[in-house]
């Protein structure tokens, strides 16, 4: 019944089970936070929020499910779970990164730009609205990809490797939706961080209010940076593993098979965990969300 021994599965379980609670009452707490208190109803802390939205969607759409296909030997929740619950889970991840990449054109527009509002509310809930809409579209082809397989009279869900548009496919959606907006990022927080350095805290003119606004400033760039450098690292394993095997799995020995049985749950469970820790890092930088 089970696919791994008792303790890996108590271990699994409970792993998942504390990702789930921290997801779920963490993101619920920063939703609330940006929706009852209006100093928090800035552009930034909306897509904040929509971050935190996405969150909350990984955790009760993609979480439990990811479990039970790790744990469990049989896929017992149909073909049409089969189908959708991989293709919720990289809209998730297309809709996470899309956000950071705006937070982080919408940081880089406001410290490069002061004067100019180029991006007001209204702009950041269309921005947020396509933001649902592109990665919906985008990773379909997700549904296609996988199907129930009966091998040996056991019902599995797993992709469909035999299809030549599969590695294709997978290849773009790393290098487009993962590689470049990060390298983009990373950019645009570089020219951030070098236009704030410049711009030292100590030799602003102007009251003590001013240097504690660019103060703050300096903070919400520190935390955003964490953000994404913390979504990269969580989901930087989970995509070498699906590089490696869509490309070089026929390269395997028996060692490196029974290997990747213990690997791939471990960095499924860590890209999960992700959907737990952008609060805590909120906390940690912004007195204003603490």
């Amino acid at each position: 019944f089970f696919s791994h021994s008792i303790t890996i599965v108590t271990i699994s379980t409970i792993a998942y089970s504390i990702i789930f609670v921290l997801a779920l009452v963490n993101n619920i707490i920063v939703l609330t936070v940006v929706q009852k208190f209006p100093p928090m109803k800035s552009v930034t802390n909306y897509f904040i929020a929509n971050l935190a939205s996405a969150d909350l969607f990984v955790t009760f759409l993609v979480l439990p499910f990811t479990l039970l296909s790790n744990i469990l030997t049989e896929w017992h929740f149909g073909w049409f779970l089969c189908k959708v619950i991989p293709y919720m889970q990289a809209v998730s991840i297309l809709i996470s990164i899309n956000t950071l990449s705006a937070v982080a054109i919408e940081r880089f527009c406001a410290i490069m730009y002061p004067v100019q509002v180029i991006i007001t509310r209204k702009v950041a809930m269309y921005i947020i609205v396509v933001i649902w809409i592109l990665p919906a579209c985008i990773q379909i082809p997700w549904i296609f990809f996988y199907r129930i397989l009966v091998d040996r009279g056991m019902t599995r869900c797993t992709m469909d490797t035999n299809d030549p548009n599969l590695s294709i496919f997978i290849l773009a959606v790393i290098v487009v939706f993962y590689v470049l907006p990060l390298l983009l990022m990373s950019l645009l927080y570089a020219i951030i961080a070098i236009k704030v350095c410049r711009r030292d805290v100590s030799s602003i003119r102007g009251s003590q209010t001013d240097r504690m606004i660019q103060a703050s400033k300096t903070h919400v760039i520190g935390m955003l940076m964490t953000v994404t450098f913390v979504f990269a690292l969580s989901w930087l394993p989970l995509y070498i593993l699906q590089f490696r095997n869509m490309f070089y799995s026929s390269h395997m020995n028996k060692n490196e098979f029974k290997a990747y049985k213990y690997i791939v749950p471990f960095a499924k469970w860590l890209g999960s965990a992700n959907s737990s820790i952008n609060p805590l890092i909120y906390c940690y930088f912004s007195k204003t969300f603490r």
